[in-house]
């Protein structure tokens, strides 16, 4: 049993449906809040205790107990239509005027595995924020949670939108209960979560308003050159991320509306893909059922023809949501795992050198020497959240 896992399993059945406080917001605006959910409180002593069973040692300065929140709010689709969504809220109790953070997570295929169905498990990282005194917010995204729409996976304008939302949502909710902030936002994200980040971040920078002012940025392990990413993918027939490209061309099938899954599969995988991401099936309920490689998923047709370049809808489409196009002016971290294979290493160094070329004053790499993809988030916390600490 894997010391994450022990975590999660211990922490799972910690907080029961204690309350019920209802808010609601008759504005169709995207960032409305919808409704509101108190869950329980969570005392700073708690989760050290934790953490240490898990085996996983964390230098923390959590000084505050926390008050847990779901909430329901108001986002937009692909399409521009306004939708419901879900996401958690976590308020260190006593605090002085708070800074407020967000937290992105990674890929999940479950509805239920995210922040405001199980908060102490996948709103973690929010969790030991708000413990260190900042109101934190993690949103499910369109497609979990509460959200029964398809999932926008790595799309930027609604990845973005969806976080800028939760922050909108989450100021309106501490206006309504006089929770005081003081004015400073952070951004942080894991994996998909990091991708989410970034967007969110280009997105501010480029004029979205949120009502506060962007200090820093941490992404832990994302995705930001998506040509990179697929290019490398697509030329190694042995790559087994078969499950995250599956749910990446069937969601940019459906977005795009190619309607060309049966060109882009192998059979019988193109009739199957689009059922698996329903959000009812695990990672490895969708691998058992799909070819072992990306090559056997995909045809290979489409892939020599994506390679030498005659695929230019295709192309164009993950260019479009490649996060390379702009020059990051809060100060930014990325962290990332020098071994990971899922999110290539060379993904982050390529995001460092064009940020840097475009005049960027305050990007950095911080390389995890040794790590991969799913062991890079325990290496990654401590440090960026350190570094918040001295912004903070």
């Amino acid at each position: 049993m894997t010391r994450w896992f022990r975590l999660l399993l211990c922490i799972a059945l910690l907080l029961p449906l204690i309350g019920c406080d209802d808010d609601d917001d008759e504005s169709p605006a995207s960032g409305a809040l919808v409704s509101v959910e108190y869950v329980g409180e969570v005392s700073p002593q708690m989760i050290p205790g934790f953490l240490a069973f898990a085996g996983v040692e964390l230098d923390l300065q959590l000084d505050y107990a926390v008050g847990v929140y779901r909430i329901i709010y108001t986002t937009r689709d692909v399409d521009g239509d306004t939708v419901e969504v879900s996401g958690a809220v976590f308020v260190p109790i006593g605090a002085p005027a708070a800074p407020f953070a967000c937290a992105q997570h990674g890929t999940q295929t479950l509805r239920n595995n995210v922040a405001s169905t199980t908060p102490l498990v996948y709103g973690a990282d929010a969790l030991m924020m708000a413990a260190e005194g900042y109101v934190a917010c993690s949103p499910d995204y369109i497609g979990y949670g509460s959200s029964t729409d398809p999932h926008p996976y790595l799309h930027a304008t609604t990845s973005a939108g969806t976080v800028l939302d939760a922050i909108r949502a989450g100021r309106r909710f501490c206006e309504q209960r006089s929770i005081e902030l003081d004015g400073r936002l952070f951004l942080v994200g894991y994996s998909q979560g990091g991708y989410v980040t970034l967007a969110a971040q280009r997105a501010i920078e480029n004029g979205a308003s949120v009502g506060l002012s962007l200090a820093a940025v941490a992404s832990l392990s994302g995705a930001y050159d998506l040509i990179g990413i697929v290019d490398n993918m697509l030329a190694n027939p042995n790559d087994d991320d078969v499950v995250l490209a599956g749910l990446f061309v069937s969601s940019y099938n459906r977005i795009y509306g190619w309607g060309r899954l049966s060109e882009i599969f192998r059979s019988p995988y193109d009739s199957l893909v689009t059922g698996l991401f329903d959000g009812s099936r695990s990672f490895s309920e969708i691998r058992s059922v799909l070819a072992p490689t990306v090559s056997g998923l995909l045809d290979s047709g489409f892939v020599g023809r994506y390679l030498r370049g005659e695929e230019p809808e295709v192309r164009g489409a993950i260019a479009e949501n490649t996060l390379l196009d702009w020059t990051p002016r809060a100060p930014l971290r990325l962290f990332h795992g020098s071994a990971d294979t899922t999110v290539p290493y060379i993904n982050a160094v390529t995001a460092l050198n064009t940020f840097t070329q475009r005049g960027a004053r305050d990007v950095e790499l911080i390389t995890l020497n040794g790590r991969g993809h799913e062991d890079g988030i325990e290496a990654a916390i401590e440090p960026a959240l350190a570094w918040f600490r001295l912004i903070k």
